[in-house]
């Protein structure tokens, strides 16, 4: 288990080198605001935020939708913030769908997701 910590660690202290040289100077503020992103490419890709798992995939494809909104939005000339409220509602809409749509032990829809974690506890 500790070995994802340094794994996370170690790929954070090289992301924050690389940012470092490219803008070459270190601006503590950088990566403001990269938290909701990294929320939403998670949601979007799967992961249900009442806990459960999601894909490595699923995260993946989740982090290119993000990120091509971001740079599309940016070309379109759209205001930052009306795209960080897109992404939010976007994050609202896939937990909606989520749990409107999640699959029960049986393998049947549940009509209302908390219905299994009532049971189980």
């Amino acid at each position: 288990m500790y070995g994802v910590y340094a794994f996370s660690a170690f790929a954070s202290s090289v992301a924050g080198i690389l940012y470092t040289s490219r803008l070459a100077n270190g601006i503590p503020t950088a990566g403001e605001g990269y938290e909701l992103d990294a929320i939403a490419a998670a949601v979007v890709g799967g992961a249900s935020l009442m806990g459960g798992e999601g894909t490595i995939l699923g995260t993946v494809l989740g982090a290119l939708i993000i990120a091509t909104l971001r740079n599309g939005g940016d070309l379109l000339g759209i205001n930052p913030f009306i795209l960080q409220t897109s992404v939010g509602v976007l994050i609202v809409q896939n937990a909606r769908f989520s749990q409107r749509f999640e699959i029960g032990p049986a393998g049947l829809p549940l009509e209302n997701a908390s219905q299994l974690r009532k049971g189980m506890t």
